[in-house]
């Protein structure tokens, strides 16, 4: 689906490849502020809302430091990915009953291609590639409402399609723009969104949950902001700690050979990685696509969406023509 243009300038969200933020007053982001002004939304609800949560989120990684999930070789894993041969590689956990989830997916693969390659690029000179899981640029997506989640279990009504369609037949196509990239201090780099037309996220949220009366409650959600629409984009996993002298001595011993060396992240600097979300954002924020469907998802392994698993989706189209919100 090609971007939607028709509400802002063509030079906001055009461009194939990541552009620097310009020098002075004129950079990428000051022009999304004043463009946010131009057609009326700076003082919308929704957006007020979501930049208030965006600017919040973006502050935790230098606040809090990093605290990422340590990665160990072989069996040495964290609860989602291990190294096997040097490589990174989810571990996928199969469940008794599915994940079922509504979710928005970004379907403009020139702009979610484009956030990946100027993530990798910005990303090669502080993190080793080997401890960054990129997310699939095929199905980045907003996670909206969960009608059944891994810690609160729900066993599906065999009505559940149906539920979600009736109420996408009231949700109004969506026109997004990217406001902001923030690294999270567990290491869950996101894109961050706002809602230039359309209905309302928080509109969305509260119809789901009517017609899934069972569902988790707020506080078994994942998502607990009814505003916020975001993508997560990239995950970084931490090393443990290094080993002392005689450790890797008794392993070389062992082995006859010398391993390759670990990339480490025990010193990775949480303003480096907060500069980094923050050049991103300066290059990239004014990208804007047209959605006009969600999905319901099934996942039959945990974090399916997240880790290439194994899940069964649904069409849920958005058939409102009016403004929405």
């Amino acid at each position: 689906m090609a971007q939607n243009r028709g509400l802002f300038p063509s030079f906001v969200g055009k461009s194939t490849k990541p552009v620097l933020a310009r020098s002075g007053s004129f950079s990428r982001a000051a022009v999304f502020a004043s463009l946010l002004l131009l057609v009326g939304l700076s003082g919308n609800v929704g957006t007020m809302q979501r930049r208030r949560l965006y600017q919040d989120m973006a502050t935790h990684v230098q606040r809090d430091g990093l605290k990422l999930l340590e990665v160990g070789e072989g069996g040495k894993h964290n609860r989602f990915f291990q190294f096997k041969h040097g490589r990174l590689t989810p571990v996928l956990k199969r469940l008794s009953i599915p994940v079922r989830a509504v979710v928005i997916p970004l379907p403009d693969l020139k702009v979610t291609r484009l956030l990946e390659t100027a993530l990798r690029h910005r990303l090669g000179g502080i993190v080793p590639g080997e401890l960054v899981w990129f997310q699939d640029t095929n199905i980045y997506h907003a996670t909206i409402f969960h009608a059944s989640s891994y810690e609160f279990p729900v066993v599906e009504d065999p009505g559940d399609v149906q539920k979600v369609q009736s109420v996408g037949s009231t949700i109004c196509p969506l026109r997004v723009i990217l406001e902001k990239i923030v690294v999270t201090s567990t290491g869950v780099i996101i894109a961050c969104w706002q809602v230039a037309g359309g209905s309302e996220p928080a509109t969305f949220r509260r119809s789901l949950k009517e017609v899934f009366e069972h569902a988790p409650s707020l506080k078994h959600q994942v998502i607990k902001s009814p505003w916020i629409l975001h993508s997560t984009i990239a995950r970084l996993v931490g090393t443990p700690p290094a080993e002392s002298n005689s450790e890797a001595r008794s392993k070389i011993s062992a082995l006859g050979t010398r391993e390759k060396k670990k990339p480490e992240t025990q010193h990775l600097d949480p303003t480096h990685i907060a500069h980094m979300a923050d050049t991103l954002t300066s290059e990239l924020c004014g990208l804007e696509m047209a959605i006009d469907n969600a999905w319901l998802v099934h996942e039959k392994d945990l974090l399916a969406l997240a880790l290439g698993g194994e899940y069964v989706k649904y069409d849920v189209p958005f058939l409102c023509k009016g403004a929405g919100r």
